[in-house]
């Protein structure tokens, strides 16, 4: 279902899929229309850490942040994952 979706967008083409999606983010360097549209601005520029931002903040809504990692540790998350 597209409210399911998170989309990160940086450009002014990004603005047709924004509306259609549960959630927009967008990095801390898009272009200046975007950032007026955009759900959630990120700390974080293009090609300086937006998906490992994006990745955590979607983790922290599931548990918290140590915790996911520290289940990712495991040996056996591998195998389930």
């Amino acid at each position: 279902e597209p409210e399911q979706v998170a989309y990160v967008g940086d450009d002014v083409i990004d603005l047709q899929v924004m509306p259609k999606v549960g959630i927009s983010l967008c990095p801390a360097d898009a272009h200046t229309l975007l950032l007026r549209h955009c759900d959630i601005t990120l700390k974080r520029s293009a090609g300086q850490g937006v998906a490992r931002e994006v990745a955590d903040l979607v983790l922290a809504t599931r548990m918290p942040l140590e915790k996911a990692y520290e289940l990712a540790k495991r040996p056996e998350f591998e195998k389930k994952n």
